[in-house]
């Protein structure tokens, strides 16, 4: 009676459930993903290779010229001219140049000759900087034909230089010429025009001042500056007189100065001799004696006589200045009107002798360029460009001995490199469309429950087809169906705890806000482990931290495909062991809708719901509105979007 009551397995099966036959395992070396790779590979590789060794191998080779004549040794190197190099590097690859090069190379080569096109599309002409030099460069599939290309062109190029040489010249030659006549009939016009207007307007001389007409100007001109300092003078000289005539200062003329300093000499000694009498005699003595009464008389005398003297002297001195002055007042008067009346004619001749002198630039200016035009002339005679190199070939070309591209080793390598990533594309392609259509596919499930005789204990036959048909509900219909309702901490632990872990790796991830279909390309997903957070692909693609959980899980399962019928079996499957309560309502949906419950009680917003659990449809966001405290509105940056159970 007690045996009865044991538990004991019983098989569980259905009429539409067929268990899952088990997949034959090959080599890798049979595999389909092998055999996909080798054969992207090999086409790619083989279309490629075709391809890189159809390109034929192009050669080059190269010419440098200098565009002008080589300096001579014992003078200095000629300036740069852009102009000319730029004019060369067109005349090297002109249609005129190449034509002729073309004729020559015909005359030379048997074999055909390529047109004149093809021909300039072989050459590239490149200027060297701050240099007279141009480097031809010619590029082709003949090594041979190349370097007897460039040569036949500089040779050909030397040809019609010269011819262009010998024609500028001679062109030049006759134009100089023509001009040199010109100017020299112009230049002889214009010396008889100077001659007839000096002998006309009296200029005998180049010189302004040496003409006769200026010389007179300048000498009245010295005279009436001579005669105004001569007045000046005899002014100063006439007020000093009449200054000293007045203060009774002597003035007589020179002529009478001795003789009035001999008389005041003698009036002088006298003078002393009376007073020494006076001083020995009384004056009614010496009237008594005759020796002595004469000397007092002999002074008045002298004194008389100065007196008389010094005023004829002075009336002298005066009317000879007097005189001075008016004859100098007089002379200064007559120049200036002399020279009033010469103004007009001086006038006269300085106009006439400007235009002279401008008659004379102009003959200079017409001499210069016919000296310049005879020096030009002369310079092409003597140096006779026609028969010296106008320009040197610094570097000839010659025959190149290895192609320049394609390098057949290095495109080698790039094809096997694109066909590797081909061929892993092919295999990322088939594995993701293999995805897709394994979505759509029932998963067979088969399990073992222990059958008890307390009824309370036992799952009901009807869980067996709910099981069965559990794949094909999706999210939407799962909220809104009845029997969907949120888990608790023991009973996702207990979840947790009977599922393998393939099935931990699902319900992880569900409590991490990733969908079914998100799940089964987990093995896709790129892992930031030193950010700690997952990219999750998708429209638009969303950012999750990573619990240590899940990473640990991922690492375990990195290989392991999973679709999302073989998910809600397991999710089923670990319900079922894990003898929870109403198993038959725990799936994938009530694990999705309690980590979604979870996130709206710490007030997280609708906007920022769909960025962690990803889009939802509008009937499903009515539902979850009527879930939301809308006074408790977070910021996500305030939400802990790691589940408590997946913290640890």
């Amino acid at each position: 009676m007690e045996n009865q009551n044991l538990p004991y397995i019983e098989v569980l099966t259905h009429g539409a459930t067929t268990p899952l036959a088990a997949e034959p395992i090959y080599p890798w070396y049979s595999s389909r993903r092998f055999r996909i790779f080798v054969t992207t590979f090999i086409l790619a590789a083989i279309i490629g290779l075709i391809y890189v060794f159809s390109q034929p191998a192009i050669y080059q080779t190269n010419v440098t010229l200098l565009t002008v004549a080589p300096s001579p040794i014992d003078q200095q190197i000629e300036e740069i001219n852009v102009q000319h190099v730029a004019i060369q590097g067109n005349v090297l690859t002109g249609q005129s140049l190449l034509t002729s090069t073309r004729e020559a190379l015909s005359s030379l080569e048997s074999d055909d000759i390529p047109d004149t096109i093809s021909l300039r599309n072989m050459l590239s002409v490149s200027l060297v900087a701050e240099t007279n030099l141009i480097k031809l460069v010619a590029e082709g599939e003949n090594p041979g034909f190349l370097a007897l290309f460039l040569n036949t062109l500089i040779d050909q190029y030397e040809t019609q230089r010269l011819q262009q040489i010998q024609k500028d010249t001679a062109e030049t030659t006759n134009a100089l010429q023509q001009q040199f006549e010109l100017l020299g009939e112009k230049v002889d016009q214009k010396r008889n025009q100077i001659d007839s207007f000096r002998n006309q307007h009296s200029i005998l001389s180049a010189g302004r001042d040496e003409n006769q007409v200026s010389a007179r100007l300048n000498g009245l001109t010295s005279a009436l500056n001579t005669a105004e300092e001569a007045e000046i003078n005899a002014r100063a000289r006439l007020a000093a007189v009449k200054q000293a005539i007045s203060s009774g200062l002597p003035v007589v003329p020179d002529a009478d100065k001795r003789s009035l300093a001999n008389l005041e000499k003698r009036a002088q000694e006298l003078s002393e001799q009376l007073t020494e009498l006076d001083r020995r005699y009384t004056r009614q003595y010496m009237a008594l004696q005759p020796n002595l009464r004469v000397v007092p008389e002999q002074l008045n005398k002298l004194k008389q006589e100065i007196l008389q003297q010094k005023i004829g002297g002075q009336n002298i001195v005066l009317s000879e200045a007097e005189q001075d002055y008016a004859a100098a007042h007089q002379a200064a008067i007559e120049l200036r009107q002399e020279i009033e009346q010469y103004k007009q004619i001086a006038t006269e001749f300085t106009r006439r002798f400007f235009e002279h002198e401008a008659l004379v630039e102009d003959l200079t200016q017409l001499e210069e360029s016919y000296r310049a035009i005879q020096s030009r002339l002369t310079q092409i005679a003597v140096i006779q460009r026609e028969k010296y190199p106008q320009f040197q070939v610094i570097e000839p070309a010659f025959k190149p001995n290895s192609p320049i591209r394609p390098d057949y080793y290095q495109n080698t390598g790039i094809v096997l490199a694109v066909s590797l990533l081909l061929g892993l594309l092919a295999i990322w392609l088939f594995e993701f469309l293999k995805s897709d259509n394994g979505a759509g596919n029932p998963a067979f499930a088969s399990w073992s429950r222990i059958r008890s005789n307390e009824p309370s204990l036992n799952i009901r036959q009807d869980t067996v087809d709910k099981l069965e048909n559990r794949n094909s509900r999706s999210i939407t219909q799962a909220i809104t169906q009845e029997g969907v309702r949120e888990l608790t901490l023991n009973e996702l632990q207990r979840l947790l705890d009977a599922s393998s872990s393939k099935g931990q790796l699902v319900i992880t991830a569900l409590l991490q806000g990733l969908s079914l279909s998100e799940i089964c390309n987990l093995s896709t997903t790129e892992i930031n482990t030193a950010d700690s957070h997952f990219d999750v692909p998708g429209s638009p693609s969303r950012q999750l931290p990573i619990s240590k959980k899940l990473a640990e899980l991922m690492n375990n399962n990195i290989d392991v495909d999973i679709t999302q019928s073989e998910a809600i079996s397991l999710i089923n499957c670990a319900a079922f062991d894990a003898q929870i309560i109403d198993s038959d309502c725990i799936s994938a949906e009530s694990v999705r809708y309690t980590y979604i419950n979870f996130l709206i009680r710490q007030g997280i917003t609708l906007v920022d719901l769909e960025n962690v659990i990803g889009a939802l449809p509008a009937q499903v966001i009515s539902e979850y509105m009527q879930l939301a405290d809308k006074s408790a509105r977070k910021n996500i940056t305030e939400i802990n979007l790691v589940y408590p159970l997946l913290a640890s």
